[in-house]
């Protein structure tokens, strides 16, 4: 497997280096760094270029900067992992997403941007997830490597009205018997349906979910003809305004090593208000998550 691994050496590259490498290790991968150099990146080209000549002399020594702090990053990995290392010029996520063309895998840190600079400027991360033609893997700089030998147990969220299998799909092709998945539906929140006289009684366990049955049959039979029905299938209530809290709990209450989870790439204004599930999970979950779109 092909993986490229987007770097910012401003922000603890060994760090990352050292959740990456026991992943490469599972999926026998070959890593292809790539830095994107903001320095590098002209600003003033969408107005006819900046012509300064010591200006394009800063440029051209912090390049090599960083050429030369990403030689020295390769020089501390092994030496069979890494297929090769390159500095791009350019804005971060479409240089990333184009350099992506000919890999299998994208991987990259988050650091956990929240509050207003998140919302007006996103992270590379929720970029990537939202516009990456390839899966997509996002490794929390806080959380513990993972074991690089034994079964990992993985969470797979589903969704009833659109029952889409093809993470799950993508990570048994990928792990086969050494992964243990499990599928997640978060049953709808009722508390409105109930003010308004809809549901009478307050439901108090998944069984008593008057949607279980029609959301179980639609999933079951997808996992049926995508020949994963022995696939655990969980269902949670939903207690809080958005089910990727409920998945988060789920998820850290089983001790999950991943999540794996598609994307439909919403973007606009039903995006910016609400947020998908897959971008809210990749936000808040502590562990790595991988999207398939």
């Amino acid at each position: 497997m092909d993986m490229m691994v987007a770097v910012d050496l401003s922000h603890e590259p060994d760090a990352l280096m050292g959740r990456v490498l026991p992943w490469s290790t599972r999926f026998s991968g070959r890593l292809h760094l790539r830095v994107v150099s903001r320095g590098v990146y002209d600003a003033g080209g969408d107005f006819g270029g900046l012509h300064d000549p010591s200006l394009a002399l800063r440029l051209a020594q912090h390049q090599q900067g960083e050429r030369e702090a990403l030689d020295e990053l390769v020089k501390r990995l092994p030496s069979d992992r890494v297929a090769s290392a390159e500095v791009l010029a350019g804005e971060v996520g479409p240089s990333l997403v184009r350099a992506a063309d000919y890999v299998d895998l994208i991987v990259l840190g988050t650091h956990g941007r929240k509050g207003l600079e998140r919302v007006f400027l996103g992270s590379v991360a929720e970029r990537l997830v939202r516009k990456a033609n390839v899966p997509v893997m996002v490794l929390p700089l806080t959380a513990e490597p993972i074991p690089t030998s034994g079964t990992l147990t993985a969470m797979c969220p589903v969704d009833a009205r659109d029952v889409d299998l093809l993470a799950l799909q993508r990570l048994q092709a990928w792990h086969g018997d050494n992964v243990e998945p499990h599928l997640v539906y978060v049953l709808p929140d009722l508390r409105l349906s109930r003010e308004m006289g809809f549901v009478r009684q307050p439901v108090e366990a998944p069984t008593e979910h008057p949607l279980l049955p029609w959301a179980e049959a639609r999933i079951r039979r997808a996992m049926d003809e995508a020949g994963c029905a022995s696939t655990p299938l969980h269902f949670v209530l939903s207690e809080d305004s958005h089910p990727a809290y409920e998945l988060a709990k789920f998820g850290e209450a089983q001790a999950v090593d991943l999540v794996a989870m598609p994307t439909h790439g919403r973007t606009g204004w039903s995006r910016f208000a609400f947020g998908s599930v897959t971008e809210q999970l990749v936000r808040i979950m502590p562990t790595s998550c991988l999207v398939v779109r």
